[in-house]
């Protein structure tokens, strides 16, 4: 193809010309010979001006007169945070998605997600150019202390809660709540 092409970091486009037997070929990205591409058909993954140029025997070479460009664009890179179990990820995106132990969290779309059950948190976000990425896991525990042994463990959530409360523990507990005010 000719014109212009925007890729993802990790995509590529591929770029053909006709296969004839007896002819030889050799890619260029900005005018450079790339090493080792010398078939009919390139994947280019990096951002540059390509053209080809074919070989009919020794003395004889035309370039291509159409050039493709194609620009990559970096991934996003999300990195997650923790205030007391609402999760939040730094910078602005098009698209948030997040996600517990490796599946989609319905109706989590929003830049911010309370924490209520335990597991590895990520988020998949999408930029402004279509790329996506997805951050490495937090892990989280709910109502979690960490001097606590995990075998004596209680987990309470939400945190905050509205209507309702949930209380696991491996043992018989006595529960009082209060309001923030007391």
């Amino acid at each position: 193809p000719a014109g212009s092409q925007e890729l993802c970091q990790g995509a590529n486009i591929l770029l053909h010309t006709n296969s004839t037997p007896g002819l030889t070929y050799q890619w260029h990205r900005d005018g450079t010979d790339i090493p080792q591409a010398t078939d009919s058909t390139y994947a280019a993954d990096a951002t540059g001006t390509y053209t080809v140029t074919i070989h009919n025997g020794p003395d004889c070479a035309a370039t291509s007169a159409d050039s493709m460009s194609v620009t990559v664009h970096p991934l996003p890179d999300p990195v997650i945070s923790d205030d007391n179990g609402t999760l939040s990820v730094a910078g602005t995106y098009d698209g948030y998605q997040w996600n517990l132990n490796g599946n989609t969290i319905p109706g989590a779309t929003n830049a911010t997600h309370q924490a209520d059950e335990d597991g590895d948190y990520t988020i998949t976000v999408t930029d402004g150019n279509g790329c996506t990425n997805t951050s490495a896991p937090l892990s989280y525990a709910v109502g979690v202390r960490p001097d606590i042994e995990p075998a004596f463990q209680v987990n309470i959530f939400p945190n905050p809660a509205q209507s309702m409360l949930h209380i696991r523990a491996p043992f018989g507990i006595s529960v009082s709540l209060y309001t923030l005010a007391g």
